[in-house]
């Protein structure tokens, strides 16, 4: 969510500060039994307004080794451009942000890249080919963000432009549109016992309400029964969704997925920063402060983003905690990546908890 970028990393958007947008939580009242969301129709796509990201021309590859061969580091990659015409011709290093993407960036992976000036790596993975949602052979899957800061810039550009206005209920009829005078941003602020992404203030004449909100970039999805991958080692993110016989499938985004190797009251989880960060809300919540927790799903293949309970049942129980009885407010953002290197805004998903 935080991570440090290399200030030679190039991209087409400023890291000003500004806040992030709480979105309400999906009526109670539509859930399916055992607390999963209802099927919604899925919002408009945002075709007709400028991209939100645009990361400049990408140059496609194929990853060949990770670790590099010459670079023994886990954040450097071999990578084959598109015109070499075999594999270990025109090989570059690239930096490899997220790892393995949840499995997704493993060898053979198409991956599109943008290009770095000095350093030991030439080039950056900025995108890589998801798993697709059926066996189809004319099912290639969707580009998925695989940089960790492409998550934080999403959310930026969307409270800078006011895409939450209509999804997000304020009390006392504020209204969070989009930045101008009487709304300000401020990121990376230090509030309660941890700094927070972004902060938001809705000021009138006399007085002023405050939204804070944490980013979640979300990479990870589950798979349809039958359609799963043979599991390349414990970080592969293979879930396979629960069936049923009354509902066609639809892809659910997951958070979180990594590897069990912290704690959190005693027990394993993947990230104890992100449970601190959802009791944080919880704890600044009031009726002059919403807190949200916005769940950036980085790829346009979901229906849906839900707590993965099967990696993280702490974090799962937390989650569902803030927001069933605590008044945190928690939204799914969606987009759609081009191979161009744009970033569409493809609308709003329910997060299931």
């Amino acid at each position: 969510m935080r991570t440090r970028q290399s200030s030679k990393q190039q991209h087409h958007l400023p890291l000003a500060a500004s806040p992030e947008v709480p979105l309400e939580q999906p009526n109670p009242r539509k859930r399916r039994k055992g607390g999963a969301a209802a099927s919604t129709k899925r919002s408009a796509p945002g075709a007709t307004m400028p991209p939100l990201l645009d990361l400049g021309k990408l140059v496609r590859g194929t990853l060949v080794k990770r670790p590099s061969a010459s670079i023994r580091s886990p954040y450097v990659a071999d990578v084959s451009l598109q015109t070499a015409k075999k594999a270990d011709d025109n090989l570059v290093l690239a930096h490899a942000p997220a790892l393995d993407v949840g499995g997704m960036c493993v060898p053979g992976s198409e991956v599109f890249l943008s290009k770095r000036d000095g350093g030991k790596t030439s080039h950056a993975i900025e995108l890589v080919r998801g798993a697709p949602l059926t066996n189809k052979a004319s099912d290639k899957g969707v580009l998925v963000g695989a940089h960790p800061r492409l998550g934080e810039l999403v959310a930026q550009e969307v409270l800078k432009r006011g895409l939450l206005k209509d999804e997000l209920k304020l009390k006392d009829g504020w209204e969070l549109g989009a930045v101008d005078n009487n709304i300000s941003m401020n990121q990376q602020v230090t509030l309660g016992d941890s700094r927070v992404d972004f902060v938001l203030t809705i000021s009138n004449n006399e007085t002023t309400h405050k939204v804070v909100v944490e980013v979640k970039n979300v990479v990870c999805a589950d798979y349809a029964s039958g359609t799963e991958p043979q599991k390349g080692n414990d970080n592969h993110c293979v879930v396979v969704a629960p069936t049923s016989g009354r509902n066609k499938y639809q892809r659910s985004a997951l958070f979180p997925w990594g590897r069990l190797g912290q704690k959190y009251d005693g027990k394993a989880v993947v990230s104890e920063r992100a449970i601190k960060h959802i009791r944080n809300l919880q704890s600044l919540s009031s009726d002059d402060v919403t807190t949200v927790v916005m769940f950036i799903v980085n790829r346009s293949d979901c229906e849906s983003i839900r707590a993965c309970g099967e990696r993280c049942p702490v974090f799962r129980d937390v989650l569902k905690e803030a927001v069933m009885s605590s008044g945190v407010k928690a939204v799914g953002v969606r987009v759609l990546w081009q191979d161009d290197g744009c970033c569409h805004f493809d609308g709003f998903v329910p997060v299931v908890v």
